[in-house]
């Protein structure tokens, strides 16, 4: 699969959070968007490492908010109906974040289609074709493809005490466990985090992926790996407290000195199991020495997500998948809740990606290979289908389905909520949802009282939507949705059918003339009659102006 940029750029401005889609499938934006954050404080955003799910998704829907305002929205939205019909394309958010914004867990995002309280289709990361990474490109792998055995060097932390209070070494012998099959492609050596001779060795020697297994230390400048952990320092940590035992670490556990010794040494990912390794002011040394991808944890992560996520990495990348691919594999794997102890463990792995999205581990295009790479990418559509069967259980099957289907399939049907309006509403909701049209209609009852709610709410839909069907017959709302919706989503076909013993909405003229709305409006006399029309005169029209709206995205 190749991932294309869905490219965001956001920083602070007192108490707004001001964002720009600058590269997008669907274009960018010239100016700003703001949303109000009011006064900023980065700890109102930490998740417990036992949050539940609905404290998870109450928290990304304030990032959400904060960071998909309603023109970045559409882009989302328009983006993924152009890649929609190419199952080869995904969509990767690529967040380009002030220091004050980028350790947010913006892995958490939620979808702003979904209102369901604790829905787990209701994240954005739930949908394989949808990847997030941070950091802007700003290099390119050149490397040619090679069969040769990608080298890993494994570095895991004791306890002072001699125990292996993190579970190390298991975890270095279950992943050899899992790349048993795959070991002429990948292999790791293992060395202990206190034997300074052998991290030197290792280090200067080079490696491709270089995997850390303990506690990052992260207090003011100070940033380290922990070689020895204090069991007493341990027993009472909190926030700046140092767990190093070792009187004088080695200096290569020192992220300013290990970062550009591990560049040096052709690395080119960095995996970091470690508490807190993914924020920027341990990750941001190997950002700036040029590491093409890294990856640590938000907070703290349970040892079995950690094994579950880093076997399916990694085997992704030793066939010679794209980062994208193995991430999405590998969070869509550690949401199932046997592969995880805490409900929110998926979203705490954070992903820097600097290079661009091609392999980091490029494989030779052999037989052998290709058969290897259709087996690991059917594994990855199998987890990703599994998640949503649990997804379709638990939250309905409405709430559960995956947004780059909604944006493909989606018809907004927009109308009057009276006894006879929705009759007819719904006749076209059963019709566009039956074979074999199979769309999947959006029809909410609008007609409440609160309009700012109810435009807002028309507007968030209508981003994710393929077209809309709008009645004007005995209009209420219906104007002053079309008018929110049309200026604002030039590439969106509307539909517009009436009762033919109706006239249209004054107010709606200019509406009408637009080039996303079709230019005669339907007219039908009754249900039976509209259904006979429905067809010819409303989906094929509907479909014809998407086509004409919606460019294709060029593939390289």
């Amino acid at each position: 699969m190749r991932f294309l940029d869905f490219a965001i750029r956001a920083w602070r401005e007192g108490p707004y959070l001001q964002v720009i889609a600058h590269s997008t499938p669907a274009g960018s934006m010239r100016q700003p968007a703001a949303t109000r954050i009011g006064v900023f404080d980065a700890e109102d955003f930490r998740l417990p490492i036992e949050a539940s799910l609905a404290e998870g998704a109450a928290l990304g829907r304030r990032l959400a908010k904060a960071l998909l305002p309603d023109e970045v929205w559409r882009l989302f939205g328009e983006s993924l109906q152009r890649i929609g019909p190419s199952p080869e394309l995904g969509l990767r958010l690529r967040l380009c974040l002030d220091e004050d914004l980028i350790d947010l867990p913006w892995e958490l995002l939620y979808r702003r289609d979904v209102d369901a309280a604790a829905a787990r289709g209701g994240f954005l990361l739930t949908d394989c074709r949808i990847s997030l990474v941070r950091e802007p490109p700003s290099m390119v792998l050149a490397a040619p493809p090679s069969e040769r055995t990608r080298t890993g060097l494994f570095l895991g932390t004791f306890l002072d005490d001699g125990s292996d209070g993190w579970g190390v070494q298991a975890e270095y012998e279950s992943l050899g466990r899992a790349m048993r099959l795959l070991r002429s492609m990948l292999s790791f050596a293992f060395a202990r985090s206190d034997d300074t001779t052998a991290i030197e060795q290792a280090v200067s020697a080079g490696c491709d992926v270089f995997h850390y297994a303990g506690h990052v230390d992260i207090d003011g400048a100070h940033a380290a790996l922990v070689q020895l952990a204090d069991t007493a320092a341990l027993r009472g940590a909190g926030t700046g407290v140092r767990l190093e035992k070792t009187r004088e670490p080695a200096g290569v556990a020192s992220a300013p000195v290990l970062a550009p010794r591990l560049v040096r040494g052709g690395t080119r990912l960095a995996v970091f199991n470690a508490c807190n390794s993914g924020l920027w002011p341990f990750a941001r040394h190997f950002v700036r020495a040029g590491l093409p991808a890294l990856i640590g944890v938000q907070g703290m992560v349970s040892n079995i997500a950690a094994l579950n996520f880093a076997e399916k990495l990694y085997k992704s990348l030793a066939v010679g998948l794209t980062l994208d691919e193995a991430l999405t594999y590998a969070r869509l794997y550690a949401m199932e809740p046997e592969h995880s102890h805490y409900e929110c463990d998926w979203a705490r792995f954070m992903a820097y990606m600097p290079a661009e999205g091609t392999p980091l581990f490029p494989r030779p295009q052999r037989e052998a290979t290709r058969r290897r790479q259709a087996s690991m990418r059917s594994e990855r559509l199998q987890t990703a289908n599994a998640v949503l069967e649990r997804a379709r259980q638990l939250d309905g099957e409405e709430v559960s389905r995956v947004l780059s289907d909604i944006a493909q399939r989606s018809v907004l049907i927009l109308g009057r909520f009276t006894a006879e309006r929705k009759a007819i509403l719904d006749g076209i909701r059963r019709a566009v949802s039956s074979p074999p049209h199979r769309y999947v209609p959006l029809l909410f009852d609008f007609d409440k009282p609160g309009d700012r709610d109810l435009i807002e709410s028309i507007v968030r839909f209508a981003a994710v939507s393929r077209f809309v069907i709008a009645d004007l017959s005995d209009p209420k709302s219906v104007p002053a949705e079309l008018q929110a919706i049309v200026p604002q989503f030039p590439s969106l076909p509307v539909i517009p059918i009436i009762q033919a013993d109706q006239r249209e909405y004054p107010v709606s003229d200019h509406i009408l003339r637009r080039q996303s709305v079709h230019g005669q409006v339907v007219k039908y006399r009754d249900i039976a009659h509209l259904l006979s029309i429905l067809d010819v005169q409303v989906l094929a029209p509907a479909e014809q102006l998407y086509g004409e709206l919606t460019p294709p995205v060029l593939a390289r």
